[in-house]
């Protein structure tokens, strides 16, 4: 009996023992596992990204092992466009696939052709390579001595034909008129604000040398849906787009026989009111057409070069 008594008191002590050791324990439920991380400033900015919705693309660059980021899928898919293209269908209203334009009327302009091919070849199935190719300079007037040199005359007809119209019906319904310098012209209307603003400066210019208004007598006109002289392709005047100046005092490739030799006597003022406004001018081609203006907005653009 002695001995059971020695037993309990021996087990009571033992058991306050451990209460004292783990207090925790007994005074409330176990808590979570401390926390490794700094405490959060009030003023610390967040480090998370904010919440978006499930179904919105992200717009932020991904870094790369490199620690640069990443391009986005998207600006990766428009790097690996040739920049032909891209111009074409930026002032065209048209798309890319592949290495070919697609008009909104499902024709296609390739953007190079296989093999090397005559002149007349390029004029009649332009490819996206050979609207600009060669480029286009502004700047003085100068004699155009390389039989290559056509800078802007190669016109992408399946893109015209989407965009202005294939028949007279068609591109005369986008038709307006237009006061040229005192006379009324008809353009199409994605071509009005240029032929305004270069009408704007030849008006200047005729006010400030009144022997400049000749030529704007006798012009040869603007839209006219017809080939070009000599060949079965649209001329730009189809479209209206295009404008000739005074045919008298004016050269013509076609008018000069076999042997081509430059002319011009269009003053370097009207050339420049011109180009700075858009406008292609014949008189820089070897095959020049000195009366001959088109309005080309990507030729001009400084966005529609190799590092645009």
């Amino acid at each position: 009996m002695q001995a059971l008594s020695w037993l309990v008191v021996a087990a009571l002590v033992t058991g306050c023992k451990a209460a004292e050791s783990r207090p925790d324990e007994v005074a409330r439920a176990p808590s979570a596992a401390p926390s490794t991380s700094a405490p959060a400033r009030a003023d610390a900015p967040s480090t998370s990204a904010p919440a978006r919705k499930a179904d919105a693309p992200s717009t932020a660059a991904t870094p790369s092992p490199s620690g640069a980021a990443a391009v986005s899928p998207s600006a990766r898919a428009d790097a690996g466009v040739a920049w032909q293209l891209r111009c074409l269908a930026k002032h065209y209203d048209a798309t890319v696939d592949g290495d070919a334009l697609v008009t909104s009327r499902g024709e296609r302009v390739p953007l190079r052709a296989p093999g090397a091919r005559t002149l007349d070849e390029r004029l009649d199935s332009t490819t996206a390579e050979d609207v600009f190719a060669p480029r286009y300079s502004v700047g003085p007037v100068a004699p155009v001595t390389d039989p290559g040199a056509d800078p802007g005359r190669f016109r992408p007809t399946p893109v015209f034909r989407a965009v202005y119209g294939g028949t007279p019906a068609e591109v005369e319904r986008g038709l307006v008129a237009v006061d040229f310098v005192g006379k009324k012209i008809r353009v199409h209307r994605r071509a009005r604000p240029a032929f305004e603003a270069v009408s704007a400066k030849l008006a200047a210019l005729v006010a400030a040398d009144a022997s400049l208004a000749s030529w704007f007598e006798g012009m040869g006109g603007t839209y006219n849906f017809r080939p070009i002289a000599g060949t079965d392709r649209l001329s730009a005047h189809s479209f209206g787009v295009a404008i000739d100046l005074a045919t008298a005092r004016s050269h013509y490739w076609r008018n000069d026989g076999a042997k081509l030799v430059w002319k011009n006597l269009v003053p370097q003022s009207i050339v420049d009111a011109f180009e700075s406004s858009g406008f292609v001018w014949g008189g820089r081609w070897y095959h020049y057409d000195t009366m001959h203006f088109e309005w080309r907005p990507e030729i001009f653009d400084p966005a529609c070069r190799p590092d645009g």
